[in-house]
């Protein structure tokens, strides 16, 4: 729970952060489009590169810090999915004989572990 509250938070604020980012990003491509030939015909276009870069960069690294939260909380969650796998297989076999368990009971509660 603690960890879902702590994943939230932070997560909001990364999308929000990407979607920010994300808006001079196409604003430079629209105008990109539609004022091609003026662009080319004053030369402009090497600082309009390095706009666009410099864009495409702060887009990325927001991209990035979200994927990351995104591995971050799957990477735990899968360690809690094992730790509670682990568990049950080690009660089931343990308890296996006290609680008279037959093999095909016993796969089937792994399964739902």
């Amino acid at each position: 729970f603690y960890l879902q509250l702590f994943y939230r938070k932070s997560s909001v604020d990364l999308q929000r952060l990407d979607a920010v980012s994300r808006t001079p990003l196409q604003q430079l491509l629209a105008e990109a489009v539609e004022a091609s030939v003026t662009i080319r015909a004053f030369g402009v276009h090497d600082s309009f590169d390095q706009r666009f870069l410099q864009a495409v960069d702060k887009n990325t690294q927001s991209l990035l810090a979200w994927t990351t939260s995104q591995r971050w909380i799957g990477l735990r969650l899968d360690l809690y999915a094992a730790a509670v796998a682990t568990f049950a297989a080690i009660m089931i076999a343990c308890l296996r004989r006290r609680l008279g368990l037959t093999p095909a009971f016993s796969g089937m509660l792994m399964i739902w572990s």
